[in-house]
């Protein structure tokens, strides 16, 4: 069990036993955001996410790839810079309507346990 639980490249134990995020989350998650400012001519490498309960980590496993991670507010965003809301599976909906007012919603991305979602301001 301790295996299963901790080998987090390879996350297989229940939610219930390991309440934190895997590496192989880390991961994919890193290189989806980095792959989605790569697809626009002139990106930063600067991900703007929204406050994340692991964000720490995250932070640590992107820079490895030098992407730089930072926490936004609405007012920040110009032009039509992309940030990141990364949410568990089941608040998905909650969190697409809270930004869909003002931004629109690029794309939706499932990873293990968490949904990267992709949003673009509208101004």
């Amino acid at each position: 069990m301790f295996t299963k639980t901790y080998n987090l490249n390879n996350y297989r134990a229940p939610q219930s036993a390991y309440g934190g995020i895997s590496l192989g989350e880390l991961n994919e998650l890193c290189l989806k955001m980095d792959n989605a400012l790569k697809s626009k001519p002139g990106a930063s490498q600067t991900a703007f996410i929204d406050s994340f309960e692991f964000k720490r980590s995250l932070t640590y496993v992107c820079a490895k790839t030098n992407l730089a991670l930072e926490e936004f507010s609405s007012g920040e965003l110009i032009g039509a810079q992309l940030f990141f809301v990364i949410v568990e599976n089941e608040n998905i909906e909650k969190n697409i309507q809270k930004y869909t007012n003002s931004f629109k919603l690029e794309n939706s991305q499932k990873i293990k346990r968490f949904t990267l979602l992709t949003f673009k301001s509208i101004q």
